[in-house]
């Protein structure tokens, strides 16, 4: 987004801005140390991803950040490599309301009424309520199948839970 903003000659600037006046051409831009003047503004305020915290959830050898864990459920979720593939969600938010398998540690949603109604009307969202999910292994890949997935006993979502195996829920 930067690279290509700066290609098109805008001017970026990264400080505070305390106050603006949008209501005429140019925009007014307050800052603590000068006002700028603007024909258009792009607002750019970043997301901040909120990590969970269990065993093999961390980055480096035996965490799996970036190796089957991640935060984006809208980034990854549409990746082709996921196409009609099962996808876990943690979290009872409502950007975990989607077509997927709901992992809560709870049993009620924090979600807003409308998204839980929409969740629990669909028939292809599995919840799986009061649990708490953990990742095993020291090695990226050991226990998965031939597309990722780990090795379950069919049926269930049971692992045979060695040290090499990836999940149990």
């Amino acid at each position: 987004f930067w690279t290509q903003s700066e290609r098109f000659g805008t001017e970026i600037f990264t400080e505070t801005v305390t106050k603006v006046d949008f209501s005429s051409r140019p925009f007014k831009l307050f800052m603590d140390l000068r006002t700028v003047l603007a024909d258009a503004v792009i607002i750019s305020t970043r997301a901040v991803v909120k990590r969970l915290s269990f065993v093999g959830s961390g980055e480096g050898a035996g965490g799996f950040w970036n190796r089957g864990i991640s935060a984006c459920a809208v980034c990854d979720g549409a990746a082709l490599i996921f196409k009609n593939k099962p996808l876990v969600v943690i979290g009872g938010g409502d950007s975990a309301m989607e077509k997927v398998y709901i992992i809560h540690r709870c049993d009620t949603f924090r979600a807003s009424k409308i998204m839980q109604q929409r969740a629990l009307s669909k028939p292809k969202i599995e919840l799986i309520w009061n649990s708490v999910v953990e990742a095993y292994g020291d090695e990226n890949g050991k226990g998965l199948d031939e597309d990722g997935y780990v090795v379950t006993k069919p049926g269930t979502t049971k692992t045979k839970r060695s040290s090499h195996e990836a999940v149990d829920f």
